[in-house]
């Protein structure tokens, strides 16, 4: 069975501020109806998201998996969203050349800023700029201390923009498939 997650990834939370700026967004979307501070639950679900999908929920979303209802996971700690099954490419922010995976070495700032949440940059064999490698990825991927995962949730973009005026802070939002 396949799983679709969309997270919205605070990219600038510090680790000491993570679990207040996660209570002050659950608050609101449970105030809203977006979500119930209740844990989802379902038969097909051994262990479901901490948060169940409110009686609102097409406020936030596009569509939503009928399948059965999924809810939301709130994740504070240092970690790196992806886009899993859907995969990705490289691509130079500047010059907007495309790279096959293989011919870059970006495996390693993603590894040295999950062990340190040091930001270091890649240089783009075309044009020789360096940029944040955070940058470089299509479908981005998500690099933070604080995000939502929303299960078979098809987000509204006015929903993600919601979600980053509460937070104060820029947001990347990933939509993967495990």
């Amino acid at each position: 069975m396949t799983t679709y997650i969309e997270s919205i990834v605070d990219t600038d939370a510090t680790l000491d501020e993570a679990d207040d700026l996660a209570r002050a967004v659950v608050a609101n979307l449970c105030d809203c109806g977006i979500i119930l501070p209740t844990p989802q639950t379902h038969k097909f679900l051994a262990n479901g998201p901490r948060y169940a999908t409110g009686p609102n929920v097409l406020n936030a979303v596009d569509a939503i998996n009928d399948c059965f209802p999924c809810g939301m996971d709130v994740s504070i700690g240092r970690n790196v969203y992806d886009t899993g099954q859907l995969g990705f490419e490289l691509f130079c922010p500047n010059c907007k050349h495309r790279f096959d995976t293989e011919a870059l070495d970006w495996t390693a700032p993603v590894g040295c800023w999950y062990d340190s949440g040091i930001v270091t940059h890649l240089e783009c064999p075309k044009c020789s700029a360096p940029t944040s490698f955070t940058k470089w990825f299509s479908p981005p991927f998500g690099f933070g201390n604080l995000a939502f995962q929303f299960y078979e949730w098809f987000l509204k973009q006015e929903f993600v923009d919601h979600v980053s005026k509460l937070l104060h802070h820029q947001v990347i939002w990933v939509k993967a498939q495990y």
